[in-house]
């Protein structure tokens, strides 16, 4: 490795600032996640508060960042309105086919007990989300590839202000899941994880070859997964815990996720495209 970076310095030090950058971004996650070692003990409407907040942030990413921009782009970016439409409705299937798995194990129980509703919900917020930064670290790392360290940071601290409720999204589902406060936070920390390991990806080899068009599609597949976790599962539960907890807090984590992104959505600007030659990679839209 020493040997390689002595004969390759330049690349190297892409690679550097790549991981360093995004590893800004995605600590910002288990900064958001550090909340669960605050208190002792949750109460049944702080329960159904962070609950509340965990489905706001989903809804607001699913929406706000992933679904209405490429809807009104026409499906454009992913290949068509087909591939846009199937893709979303893709991600709803996954949900319900989990659903159908966890109903059939009810029927014919075994030696493993079946997952419960809370825990199903954590694992699949928990890889929405872990999913959902892929691109993040990419953005990061295309930016260190083309040696612009002030884009690089800018971009990581945007980023990673938007990662906080993140990670106080996976942490609370977890938290609820496990009732266990190390494994929820470490469970947070490792979706932020995907940011520097993407970034490095990008920096060091998979610019050429991912499509823009596949990315999206992911993410619409991804946005299908969120929002029936959200509506169908987060929403609810938090609701039947506290109606008026639930509903507080699902506004604030929509709106606080409705801040990170225009903050995001200021810094990735049509300026960032000028580090692309025709034909290469875009920076991905739904960061």
């Amino acid at each position: 490795m020493l040997d390689w970076a002595s004969h390759e310095p330049a690349s190297a030090k892409r690679l550097l600032a790549a991981l360093a950058w995004s590893f800004v971004a995605g600590g910002a996650t288990s900064l958001g996640a550090s909340y669960v070692f605050l208190f002792r003990k949750i109460g049944v409407r702080a329960e159904a508060a962070l609950l509340g907040f965990a489905g706001g942030v989903m809804l607001a990413l699913a929406c706000l960042d992933i679904m209405l921009p490429a809807f009104y782009a026409g499906g454009r970016n992913c290949g068509g309105a087909r591939v846009a439409v199937g893709s979303f409705v893709a991600g709803i299937g996954v949900v319900r086919v989990l659903d159908a798995g966890q109903q059939k194990r009810a029927k014919f129980p075994t030696s493993k007990a079946p997952f419960s509703a809370t825990a199903r919900a954590a694992a699949l917020v928990t890889l929405a989300l872990a999913f959902h930064n892929a691109p993040e670290g990419l953005a990061v790392g295309v930016a260190a590839a083309h040696e612009d360290a002030t884009r690089a940071a800018t971009m990581a601290l945007a980023i990673g202000m938007h990662n906080v409720p993140e990670g106080v999204a996976v942490a609370t589902s977890v938290l609820l899941a496990t009732r266990s406060r190390p494994r929820a936070f470490a469970v947070a920390t490792a979706t932020g994880l995907v940011e520097p390991v993407s970034a490095v990806l990008s920096a060091a080899v998979l610019n050429p070859f991912l499509s823009p068009e596949l990315l999206e599609a992911s993410l619409l597949l991804v946005a299908g997964v969120m929002l029936t976790v959200s509506l169908g599962e987060l929403l609810p539960g938090a609701a039947r815990k506290h109606a008026r907890s639930a509903a507080a807090g699902a506004l604030f984590g929509w709106l606080t996720m409705r801040a990170g992104l225009a903050l995001v959505k200021d810094d990735l600007t049509a300026s960032d495209h000028a580090y692309f030659d025709e034909g290469e990679m875009t920076i991905p839209r739904g960061v």
